[in-house]
């Protein structure tokens, strides 16, 4: 069940205007004796000179009842230790929204839908960069290769001049 912040309960909760939380209330519960505990002592065993030994049976046992509010008696009924008088009641409280929560709530629904509009807006422009890159690395590769190629040259031509370096250093 769920409760609102008086602690009556609540049937439908308006979730667009606040949230269930889960919360722990301190309530006073007293256990109430309808009907004492019925004992009797039972004979274990009796001795030549009179003597007996006798144990305590519980022919009926103690009967009551809760006064606590209505929200706390199931869990009471469970839960609750009859030699205490407060006791710790978890329970589902519905919080409605302050007028700042609101508000900030609202700010963000429209935030929300004006970045859902963006990928639509731009989807053009955003294929067209990406036929760009595609342009641009065609491009960048060719001047790689280009390069690689030229290299070579350089170091065949590095190679010559050595060699023509060393042939008039001989001579």
């Amino acid at each position: 069940m769920i409760y609102n912040e008086n602690l009556e309960p609540v049937e439908d909760p308006d979730l667009d205007n606040g949230e269930i939380v889960s919360t722990i209330v301190m309530v006073e519960g007293l256990w109430v004796i309808d009907a004492p505990e019925v004992t009797e002592l039972r004979v274990k065993r009796r001795y030549e000179n009179g003597g007996v030994i006798a144990e305590e049976v519980v022919v009926s046992p103690a009967e009551g009842h809760w006064e606590a509010p209505e929200f706390a008696q199931e869990w009471l009924k469970s839960n609750g230790d009859r030699n205490e008088r407060y006791h710790s009641v978890p329970i589902e409280l519905y919080r409605e929204f302050t007028s700042y929560e609101k508000g900030e709530s609202e700010k963000a629904k429209f935030f929300e839908e004006q970045l859902a509009k963006i990928p639509g807006e731009f989807q053009n422009d955003i294929d067209e960069l990406h036929g760009y890159i595609d342009s641009v690395d065609e491009v960048v590769c060719s001047l790689y290769e280009a390069a690689l190629s030229n290299q070579q040259i350089i170091d065949q031509q590095d190679e010559a001049l050595c060699a023509l370096y060393e042939a008039q250093l001989g001579a």
